[in-house]
Order: structure tokens, then sequence, then C-alpha cells
């Protein structure tokens, strides 16, 4: 009687808990695929295929606020389209993403103001580790205004983008939000002034 053979194994890119430096590609039986998946695993090797992101997720309360990094809800865009949400954490949450353009938002909380890194909205390349922190600040509604930014788009010539594949910027005295994602409305506190 012959033997049977052993399904062949698959490679992934391997993300160590608690490890995004170090990134690995390894091979897996078809058994253990899905486990791994579970973790944050990908499929294919990390070389030609994924980057490490953390996202770190700060609150401060300064003006009677009482939310945590958790009652944010966190969300990846990667650049296959896929979106990825988490509940926020202040230790960080690393996942892999696909090399190609990626950014991370959060739903906006009208009572906080919202401070992302630069490192937020980007280009992976496979291999990088990219540290990303957005911090929420309880807004002092004594001292501040609010700006509606809203992008509108026209496709009347066979364009197809949509508002979300713009990223506004706003240049203001202390604004709640610099840079983020096109919509059809997002409010961001400002101090008074120029």
């Amino acid at each position: 009687m012959a033997e049977a053979q052993a399904a062949p194994k698959i490679e992934i890119c391997h993300l160590p808990p608690g490890n995004p430096e170090n990134i690995q590609t390894i091979s897996v039986s078809p058994s253990a695929l899905e486990a791994h998946l579970d973790h944050g695993d990908g499929i294919g090797d990390c070389e030609n295929n994924f980057a490490a992101l953390t996202v770190y997720k700060e609150v401060v309360n300064d003006n009677d606020g009482n939310k945590t990094s958790s009652d944010f809800t966190m969300t990846v865009t990667k650049s296959n389209g896929d979106i990825l949400t988490f509940p926020g954490s202040s230790s960080g949450t690393t996942i892999l993403i696909p090399d190609g353009k990626y950014s991370v938002s959060e739903i906006p909380d009208s009572d906080y103001a919202i401070f992302s890194s630069l490192t937020c909205t980007g280009d992976a390349s496979p291999l990088d580790v990219i540290q990303c922190t957005i911090t929420n600040d309880d807004i002092d509604f004594d001292n501040f205004a609010s700006l509606t930014v809203i992008k509108n788009v026209v496709n009347n010539d066979g364009g197809n983008k949509t508002a979300s594949d713009f990223t506004m910027l706003v240049d203001a005295i202390e604004p709640s939000q610099t840079s983020f994602v096109g919509s059809n409305g997002t409010v961001v506190s400002i101090s008074p002034g120029n």
C-alpha cells in the first residue's frame, strides 16, 4: 500500500505576536493556515508582499472627557481595497498590510479633536515597519470654533473618483485634524483666529 503524500505547505508572511519588527516568511500546512490568517498573517512571502503597521491610539482627557483608547474604532484601508476595523489600543495593534497605499482613520467623535501622525497615510513597501499614532484630545468648547470640510467630486467627463480618493489638509490654529480622507462632511475644530 502506498504511503499518503502530505499536502504541500503554503508560504505565508508571519507576524510574530508582540514583535512586528521580525516579520518572516514561513511555510505551514494547509490545516494550520486558517489559524495563522486569524492571527493576522498573510498568504505570500514577506519580502515581496507585506509591511507591518502598528496603530497606536492615545486619548487626552484634560477638559472633563472620559473616553479611553478602546472607545474609538480604528479603520485601516489597505492598498487592495480591504478595510479592517478594530478597537483602539494605547499599547498598539499591529497588522500586516500589502505593499502600496494605505490609510488609517477613525470614526470622529464630536467631543474630541483628532491628531494623526504623518505615517497614518502613506505608501508601504515590503518589509517596512510603520508606526501610526492617532491622538484624541477632548475639546474645550468655550475656546474652539467649528469648520465643516465637504469634498465634492464631479465626474462629468468620464472620471470615476470619489471623495474618499482625496486627502484633505487643514491649515489653521490648533485644528482637531490636519489631514483626513475626503467625505461629504468632516467637522474640524479650530482655535479662533487666522
